[in-house]
C-alpha cells in the first residue's frame, strides 16, 4: 500500500486540498497520511486543525513551528524550523511520496527536506505566475524541487516544461479547490444569512486582502484602508471579510479589520476563517468579491461572480472575463467596483479555464498508474500511463524489421518481385556506408548522383543516368527534404521510376501520405528501443521477417554484466565484446524481425511529449545559431519533428574534440565511403547538434554556451 503523505499549512490550502484528502483517504490503495502545521495550528487564525478533525480525516502528524510572522527575519527563522520540524516527521513517516500545494513560504522548507532525504515531491497548482508577490520565486523553485507536476491549466504546464526543460510527469488537472462545487451540497443564502447574521434581503460582498509581500507594510496598510472606504459606501450592502494570511503586514491588516468592524456594526462581519463550506457557498451568493486572494482569481470564474483585483498581488496570473483589475487608489478601486456591479455576468465565456471540479479524480487515476512501492528510491510512473501512439496502431506487424538495414534488404527483395528489370539504385552521393553494403548484399548494383547544396537532389543528375532498369533512392535528410515535391518532379520525367524514400531521418512524417513505391524508418535511432524499423508501400507481397533478432539478447546480455559491475570486479571488455558481438549480428543479418521488447515499449512512447521537447529544443537552439551567424542546413523545409540541428561549420572535427573535452559527444552524418570519390562538402563540414528527449533546454545552453567559447577562444568557427 502506497504511503500519499499531503501536507497543509493553510486554511485556504486545506479547501483546495480537501478533494483530493477524501479521494485518497477512501481509497484503498492508499494510506493516508495527513500532515498538519502552519496557520492551522494558530488561534488567532481559527486554530482550524479542528475543522480539519471533524471532517473526520486521520492526522498523521502536527508539526508545531511557532509560526512567528512580525518580521522578515522572525520568517526566515520560522523557515528554518519548518526544515528540521518536516526533516524529523517525514524520517517517521516514510512516504511513497509528498503532495504540497501552491507558493506559500513554509514549502521551501518542507520541500527542501523532502527533496535531501529523497522523497519524491508531487506538486499541485505550479506554473502560475503571481508576479507581485515573493510566492513567484518560490512556488519555481518548489517546481524546480519536484518530481511530479499537477498543474490546472495549459498554460501552468507549459511553464513548467519551459522552466525544466523537459514534459516528464506533467500532468493537466484543473485546479483542485473546484471540486468543491462539483462534490458538495452548499449552503442556502437563508442559512448562510442565520450562521454569520446577515440580511439576507441586502447585497454581499466577500473581502480578502493579503499583504503583497514584495511591498512596503505602508503600502498594503493603505491599500486594505482604500479598500474598506470604497465597500462601505455602496448602497444596502453587507461585507464579510476573512483575515489575512500569516505573511509579513497580516497581523497589522487583522488588527485594523477588527477595528472596522467595531467602526461600522451591521455592515462588516470579520472572522479569522470561514471554513470552506462557509467560504465557498458564500461566495456563490456574493454581488462581489474583492481584494487578491487567488480564489478571486481561480474560483470566481466557474461561478460567473464579478470580482475587483487589487493591486500587483496576482499580476501575470490569466484573469478569466469576470475579473476586473485595479490599482490601490480609492478612484480605481471605485471604479472597477462599479463596473463589476453593472455586469452582464452571461457575457463571461471563459469560467472553466481553470478546470471543471474533476481534478481530485484525475490526480487519481495517475496515482493508480503509479507503482505501489519504491522502485530504485523512486515513486515511479508505470509506463501505461502514457498516452498510445497513433501512428503505431497503424502499422502492419508484417512490416517491422529490427534495423533500417533490414527493412532496406526486405524492400530491395521486393523490388525484384514487381520491378524485374531492375538491378542499379541511384544512390545519393551523401549517404551511410551501410546503404551501399545493403544494395549489393541484395544483388544489386548501384551509382551515385549529386545533392545540392541545400541537401536537396540534383534531378538533372538523376535524369541524365535514370532508365527502366534502375530505381531511385531519396534520403530525406534531417526531415528537411521536401520529399513529395523531388517524387513528383522523377515521376514527370519517367512515370513508372521506382522510388525508395528512406525517412530514417524523419520518424514524425510517416504518416504523411507519400508516393514513393517504398518508405522507411528506424525506431533505434529516435526513440530508447534496443531496435525496429518500419516500412510502408504500395506494394504487396513483402517479405516478413521470421527470425528472432538475437542481436537484443546480446545487448540486453551485456547491459546486465555492465549492471553487476557495480558489484563486483568485471571488466569493461567483457560487456563489450557481448555489446560488439550484438552489433555484428545486427549488421549482418537482414531477415529478422522487430524484437517483442520493442514492439510493447513502443505501444507506451509518449509520442506527444517528444514532440514538444525536440521542438522546444530546436527552436532554442536555432534562435542562439541566429546570433552566432552559424549556418543551419535547412533544405527546401523545416522538419516537421526535428532528428538534429545540423550546421556547417568549418574546422568541424577540431570542434568536436573541443566539444567532447567538455563531455559534449556530437554524431556526424556520415563518414566518407572509402573508395569512393565523393566531392560533397556535407562529409567534411556538417555537425549534428543533438536536440532528443534525452536532453533540457538547460543542455542546450551548456551546448551553445560551449560552441560559443569554441569560436572566441580558438576562432575554429571562423
Amino acid at each position: 500500500m502506497a504511503k500519499i503523505c499531503i501536507v497543509t499549512a493553510t486554511r485556504a490550502e486545506y479547501g483546495c486540498l480537501r478533494s483530493l484528502i477524501d479521494a485518497v483517504h477512501h481509497d484503498h490503495h492508499f494510506q493516508l497520511q495527513l500532515v498538519v502545521t502552519g496557520a492551522h495550528l494558530l488561534k488567532e487564525q481559527g486554530y482550524t486543525v479542528e475543522r480539519i478533525q471533524e471532517d473526520g480525516y486521520p492526522i498523521a502528524a502536527l508539526v508545531d513551528v511557532a509560526v512567528d510572522n512580525t518580521s522578515e527575519l522572525t520568517i526566515a527563522h520560522t523557515m528554518s524550523r519548518y526544515a528540521e520540524g518536516f526533516a524529523d516527521t517525514f524520517h517517521k513517516l516514510m512516504p511513497d511520496i509528498v503532495f504540497v500545494l501552491g507558493d506559500r513560504y513554509e514549502l521551501l522548507p518542507i520541500c527542501s527536506a523532502a527533496f535531501m532525504m529523497k522523497i519524491p515531491i508531487a506538486h499541485l497548482s505550479g506554473g502560475d505566475v503571481t508576479e507581485g508577490a515573493l510566492d513567484d520565486a518560490i512556488r519555481n523553485a518548489v517546481t524546480m524541487l519536484a518530481e511530479y507536476h499537477f498543474p490546472g491549466t495549459e498554460d501552468s504546464a507549459k511553464n513548467i516544461i519551459r522552466m525544466r526543460g523537459s514534459d516528464k510527469n506533467v500532468f493537466i488537472v484543473g485546479e483542485p479547490t473546484l471540486d468543491f462545487y462539483t462534490t458538495e451540497t452548499l449552503l442556502t443564502r437563508v442559512e448562510l444569512a442565520e450562521a454569520l447574521h446577515l440580511d439576507a434581503d441586502k447585497r454581499w460582498v466577500l473581502m480578502t486582502y493579503h499583504p503583497e509581500t514584495m511591498q512596503s507594510l505602508d503600502y498594503n496598510m493603505e491599500a486594505v484602508s482604500n479598500i474598506i472606504t470604497v465597500v462601505q459606501s455602496i448602497p444596502n450592502i453587507q461585507i464579510v471579510i476573512t483575515k489575512a494570511n500569516m505573511d509579513y503586514g497580516g497581523k497589522e491588516i487583522n488588527e485594523y479589520l477588527d477595528a472596522v468592524a467595531v467602526q461600522y456594526p451591521g455592515i462588516f462581519t470579520v472572522v479569522s476563517s470561514l471554513g470552506q463550506l462557509r467560504y465557498l457557498s458564500f461566495m456563490k451568493q456574493a454581488a462581489l468579491v474583492i481584494g487578491n486572494s487567488s480564489s478571486g482569481i481561480v474560483e470566481t470564474p466557474f461561478l460567473s461572480i464579478p470580482t475587483v483585483n487589487v493591486g500587483d498581488r496576482q499580476k501575470g496570473r490569466y484573469q478569466c472575463a469576470n475579473i476586473i483589475q485595479a490599482s490601490t487608489g480609492v478612484d480605481e478601486i471605485q471604479a472597477a467596483v462599479t463596473t463589476a456591479l453593472a455586469a452582464d455576468k452571461n457575457a463571461y465565456n471563459d469560467k472553466n479555464y481553470w478546470g471543471e471540479g474533476r481534478t481530485a479524480e484525475n490526480i487519481l487515476k495517475i496515482l493508480h498508474q503509479m507503482v505501489d512501492k519504491k522502485i530504485g528510491g523512486e515513486f515511479a510512473i508505470d509506463l501505461a500511463c502514457a498516452p498510445p501512439p497513433i501512428s503505431f496502431q497503424k502499422i502492419n506487424k508484417h512490416y517491422l524489421y529490427a534495423s533500417g538495414r533490414a527493412a532496406l534488404y526486405a524492400i530491395l527483395q521486393n523490388i525484384k518481385y514487381h520491378f524485374s528489370k531492375i538491378d542499379t539504385v541511384l544512390l545519393p552521393e551523401y549517404l551511410c556506408e551501410s546503404i551501399i553494403h545493403t544494395v549489393s548484399a541484395a544483388g544489386f548494383r548501384y551509382d551515385f548522383y549529386d545533392i545540392k547544396a541545400d541537401v536537396e537532389p540534383n534531378c538533372e543528375t538523376i535524369l541524365s543516368k535514370l532508365d527502366n532498369h534502375t530505381c531511385v533512392f531519396v534520403i530525406n535528410y534531417f526531415g528537411c527534404v521536401n520529399s513529395e515535391y523531388i517524387i513528383q518532379a522523377l515521376r514527370k520525367i519517367q512515370s513508372d521510376v521506382c522510388i525508395i524514400l528512406d525517412n530514417v531521418q524523419a520518424f514524425y512524417e510517416m504518416d504523411d501520405r507519400s508516393s514513393a513505391n517504398y518508405v522507411f524508418t528506424s525506431f533505434r535511432k529516435w526513440f530508447a528501443v534496443p531496435d525496429g524499423a518500419w516500412v510502408k508501400t504500395v506494394h504487396n507481397n513483402m517479405k516478413p521477417a521470421l527470425y528472432p533478432n538475437g542481436f537484443v539478447q546480446f545487448k540486453f546480455a551485456g547491459a546486465l554484466l555492465k549492471y553487476f559491475d557495480s558489484y563486483k570486479e568485471v571488466s569493461d571488455q567483457s560487456y563489450l565484446d557481448l555489446l560488439i558481438h550484438g552489433e555484428k549480428i545486427l549488421d549482418n543479418s537482414y531477415d529478422v524481425i522487430c524484437s517483442e521488447i520493442t514492439q510493447a515499449i513502443f505501444e507506451k512512447i509518449d509520442f506527444d511529449g517528444i514532440k514538444r521537447i525536440r521542438s522546444m529544443n530546436a527552436d532554442y537552439i536555432c534562435e542562439q545559431l541566429k546570433k552566432m551567424d552559424i549556418y543551419v542546413v535547412k533544405g527546401s523545409k523545416m522538419p516537421k519533428i526535428p532528428f538534429f540541428i545540423p550546421i556547417l561549420v568549418p574546422n568541424r572535427d577540431k570542434i568536436r574534440i573541443a566539444l567532447k573535452e567538455r563531455n559534449i559527444f556530437l554524431p556526424v552524418h556520415w563518414p566518407r565511403v572509402e573508395g569512393i570519390a565523393h566531392t560533397n562538402r556535407l562529409y567534411d563540414t556538417e555537425l549534428s547538434l543533438v536536440i532528443d528527449q534525452r536532453y533540457s533546454i538547460f543542455d542546450m545552453k551548456k551546448m551553445i554556451g560551449a560552441l560559443n567559447d569554441i569560436g572566441g577562444n580558438k576562432g575554429y568557427l571562423e
